[in-house]
């Protein structure tokens, strides 16, 4: 009877260690307003899309990133990982703001 409870401590124990890293939120490292594009990559990786444009002498891009990293799912998601989580703002090449739209 003794190694009945101890065997259900241990397996409770398991699956709620299992679940809990399976459920927590990941999130991005730190970026700081003022990074370069470069540092952006290092830390979150190529952005799913880039647009970029030109105006009064300024080059600016919108960096795209999904949800995928961010958000492990059980089951079928892959339309969820299409949704967009976070837009990086870039001016001159150095990061100047973002927005989480989670």
């Amino acid at each position: 009877m003794k190694i009945f409870f101890i065997s259900a401590a241990v397996l409770i124990t398991l699956i709620c260690v299992s679940y809990n890293g399976y459920a927590e939120d990941k999130s991005f490292p730190a970026v700081h307003t003022g990074d370069n594009e470069n540092q952006v990559i290092e830390r979150w990786g190529i952005p799913d899309n880039k647009s970029r444009m030109y105006e009064e002498g300024k080059r600016r891009a919108v960096w795209i990133y999904n949800c995928e990293y961010l958000t492990p799912c059980a089951q079928d998601c892959d339309w969820y990982y299409d949704v967009p989580c976070y837009y990086l703002f870039f001016e001159n090449g150095k990061l100047t703001g973002w927005h989480d739209v989670r």
